[in-house]
């Protein structure tokens, strides 16, 4: 029942996986985490290309737990071409 809930990232389907693109998609992810999260600081947002696979990035995200000041990281993959794998 939130509508700007979450950081839009359906929104970069089909966009290139160029490097600005990435950046944006970075910069989109972490707002939406510090907007949305506040049990966690945010560390650092990267997504990088995954080689020979043009259609997929890894977002990477490295972040303290607030209550117990233990670092964390999460790592999930993202498919800039829908229907890719």
């Amino acid at each position: 029942m939130l509508p700007t809930f979450g950081a839009g990232v359906t929104d970069y389907v089909f966009q290139s996986n160029s490097s600005m693109v990435r950046a944006q998609l970075a910069s989109a992810i972490k707002q939406a985490l510090v907007q949305w999260e506040p049990r966690i600081t945010v560390t650092q947002v990267s997504v990088n290309p995954v080689p020979d696979e043009t259609s997929q990035v890894l977002v990477s995200i490295e972040y303290t737990i607030n209550a117990t000041n233990e670092p964390s990281n999460v790592v999930y993959p993202f498919y800039l071409s829908e229907g890719a794998s």
